[in-house]
Formats: C-alpha cells, sequence, structure tokens
C-alpha cells in the first residue's frame, strides 16, 4: 500500500518535532536564560499531541470507510456473478435433460434432482428468505 503525501508529511512532523525534542529544547532555552516557549506541564505540547491523535484517528477512520465501500462492492460482484452463473447451469442442465430426453434408451426416465437443478435462483425470494431468517434470530 502507497502512502499518501500527507501521510508522510505527518510522519515527518513526528519524528522532527516529537515529544522529546519539544521537552528538550524548551528545558534548554530555560537554562540558558531565554524564556522558553511552553513552560512544563507542557500544555502546548498536550494540545498539539491531542491535535495529532484526532488527524491520525480521522485518517484511519476514512481509510476503513473506503475498505469498506470497496468490500462492498466486491461483495456485490460476487452476488451478481453467482446469480449469472446459476442461471448458466441451470440452462446447461436444461439441455442436458433435453438431449437425455431426445435420446431413445432414456426417453422413460426421470431424476427429480435434474428436475429441480433446472429452476434458477429468484434473487429477491432468497433475500426475502434471507430476511425471514435475520428476523428470527433477532427476535431470540
Amino acid at each position: 500500500m502507497l502512502l499518501s503525501i500527507q501521510l508522510l508529511y505527518l510522519i515527518y512532523l513526528s519524528r522532527k518535532l516529537g515529544p522529546l525534542y519539544w521537552i528538550v529544547v524548551n528545558i534548554l532555552l530555560a537554562n540558558v536564560g531565554l524564556q522558553s516557549f511552553d513552560q512544563p506541564p507542557f500544555i502546548w505540547l498536550q494540545g498539539l499531541l491531542s491535535l495529532g491523535a484526532l488527524l491520525q484517528a480521522t485518517m484511519i477512520l476514512i481509510t476503513q470507510n473506503r475498505q469498506d465501500e470497496a468490500t462492498e462492492r466486491s461483495r456485490q460482484l460476487d452476488l451478481q456473478v453467482s446469480l449469472l452463473l446459476d442461471q448458466k447451469m441451470s440452462k446447461l442442465i436444461t439441455m442436458v435433460d433435453e438431449l437425455r430426453q431426445a435420446h431413445p434408451a432414456l426417453k422413460e426416465s426421470t431424476d427429480p434432482q435434474i428436475e429441480a437443478l433446472k429452476k434458477t435462483v429468484d434473487p429477491h425470494q432468497s433475500l426475502e428468505t434471507l430476511n425471514q431468517l435475520l428476523d428470527k434470530e433477532e427476535q431470540k
């Protein structure tokens, strides 16, 4: 996974302006006699760290949201391909059964499994059944 420019910039800033560097500079400024820019409980440092944590959490949530969207699209595509394959397989089974019925020696034989496999899956009925099952699970 390639890192974005913003993420690389935040990593660079956290390395260059890390808490240890911040504290050392403030203590050295106070020891030299200059006014430090953040007195020891380091309120500004805490604020900047909180801001960094907020930005990091936001970036993580955005990334997870994008991954969830990509996963959902992949699931939808898998479902569509599965339904298409079911239709094609049902058509092939029907064609093979018609060939079997046309053969003189096999004309009178019937197979209940073949009749069941000839039927394609109705996605609306499957969704309705799934919703009913989920409702029953929630009621338990």
